[in-house]
């Protein structure tokens, strides 16, 4: 099941990030620069900067979706006759791919010697999480029909789940935050005054490249229409961005020692539960 092998990507990525791993390998020239989960070691980073809401509620949303919501029938605002087109779905790229993909730049991101790097990871993982959860509660939701579905046969439940592409979605999730990380913490020392060095342009070119590969090749195979796609990516590179810049000003918050107001949800180890925490 797809949820599932995101669920253990998810949990490898976050292994990486736990205290205990970060102790031997947070790379911080200043430790107490930065006042952040990492540098007190704290097992808070297990639960405090939105990743409660942001990727274990819609992990958890994204399962149960798949073991219990009915798809919609018929389609919302779509055609019941989408479907015709040739079938090309031997071809397609698997969707383990696309999760292997995402869990090597999750990695990649952790390995990055950057004071930033544990802000990131942590936004990257509520990113694809989210654009995951999304995306399977639209497709459930929608109930659109595939381009290569036939016609006037019975139509099974994973051809009426076109509305909006998983991978590009997905691919888009991964790709931007990547992309933004790489710009403001991988090539920034070596870019120095300079606007763009040749290898952080041939980066970006190999990233773009997937970023419209991906989504391209969804719809050339006729498993999704053009607006599926461009939906789908959309929705990716937008929450990725959203959750890029949010983790960024946390981590020059944590720099400069700034405090921002927050609301988070604490679990309540002397009474089993949640409790409601507000900082100002």
């Amino acid at each position: 099941m797809a949820s599932v092998r995101f669920t253990v990507c998810a949990a490898i990525v976050l292994a990486l990030a736990s205290p205990a791993h970060a102790q031997k390998n947070t790379g911080l020239a200043e430790p107490a620069k930065v006042k952040s989960e990492f540098a007190e070691l704290s097992w808070s980073y297990l639960y405090d900067g939105g990743v409660i809401p942001f990727v274990y509620a819609t992990i958890s949303l994204r399962l149960g979706i798949d073991l219990w919501a009915p798809t919609r029938t018929p389609p919302l605002f779509f055609d019941q006759g989408d479907g015709g087109a040739p079938s090309h779905k031997s071809q397609e790229v698997p969707t383990w791919t696309i999760q292997a993909g995402a869990l090597g730049l999750g990695i990649g991101l952790a390995l990055i010697r950057d004071e930033s790097r544990w802000f990131h990871v942590k936004g990257f993982l509520e990113s694809l999480s989210t654009t995951v959860a999304l995306t399977a509660a639209a497709k459930h939701g929608f109930g659109r029909i595939r381009p290569d579905t036939v016609v006037g046969e019975p139509i099974p439940n994973d051809q009426r789940l076109s509305f909006f592409s998983g991978h590009s979605s997905a691919a888009l999730s991964a790709l931007t935050y990547t992309a933004l990380y790489l710009r403001y913490h991988g090539f920034d020392e070596a870019r120095g005054q300079s606007l763009l060095t040749g290898w952080e342009a041939f980066t970006y070119a190999g990233l773009l490249g997937l970023a419209i590969g991906v989504p391209a090749s969804r719809f050339v195979r006729n498993r999704h229409h053009l607006s599926d796609v461009v939906v789908g990516s959309a929705v990716g590179a937008g929450l990725s961005a959203a959750f890029f810049y949010w983790q960024e000003a946390r981590y020059r918050d944590a720099v400069s020692g700034a405090k921002r107001s927050s609301l988070r949800l604490l679990p309540n180890l002397e009474d089993p539960g949640l409790s409601l925490a507000m900082t100002w």
